[in-house]
């Protein structure tokens, strides 16, 4: 999430000449805990299904 968001800035400075849509397959993300108040609010939606996935270095262990 951190690599996507900061492609997205980089997209966003109009530095890279590629359009911003070019992101708008990647679903949303949350880096917790700092981002932990934007993920209750999309929680709350009953339809919502989350995948969790341990910090790196976890070779897919744990992954929800």
């Amino acid at each position: 999430m951190r690599c996507i968001a900061r492609a997205k800035r980089h997209i966003g400075s109009g530095g890279s000449g590629i359009p911003p849509s070019a992101y708008d397959i990647v679903p949303g993300g949350w880096i917790l805990p700092a981002e932990y108040n934007s993920f209750r609010r999309a929680a709350e939606d009953k339809e919502a299904v989350f995948i969790i996935k341990p910090s790196a270095s976890a070779c897919g262990r744990g992954i929800r």
